[in-house]
């Protein structure tokens, strides 16, 4: 199964920014909350584009999934917290894959899928939390 397009070419089609760096001011959390929503909303639409496609959606969810734990973190975290940070990704896009193949096996839309993704956002958000 081929692999959906870079990151870049998501960015070029509306795919939201890069999180704040250390040094810019951050957003307003209703601003981070808009942009969240944004970025929910054009993963659904990547998601479908790749089911369209026959690509396997899971690195473009990673690549989503790791822009919107960052944005939820208001950018990047502490240098000392790194490895724990990249180890509660690894945990949370396998959680990812398991939404996705359950909703292959019970033929629900895509958007079901990214629904419950988004559903557990919020967990997630905490659970990396407590894993930093």
């Amino acid at each position: 199964m081929p692999s959906p397009p870079r990151p870049s070419a998501w960015n070029r089609s509306g795919f939201p920014g890069r999180p704040p760096r250390g040094d810019e001011p951050l957003p307003a959390a209703e601003e981070r909350e808009a942009a969240l929503a944004q970025a929910l909303a054009i993963t659904h639409r990547m998601l479908n584009h790749c089911r369209e496609a026959s690509w396997d959606p899971l690195p473009a969810l990673a690549e989503a999934r790791h822009d919107l734990l960052l944005r939820a973190f208001d950018g990047r975290p502490a240098p000392h917290q790194a490895e724990r940070f990249a180890a509660a990704i690894a945990r949370l896009q396998d959680l990812d894959r398991q939404i996705l193949d359950h909703c292959q096996r019970q033929k629900e839309d895509w958007g079901r899928a990214l629904h419950r993704i988004a559903r557990g956002r919020r967990a997630s958000d905490a659970y990396l939390r407590e894993s930093l």
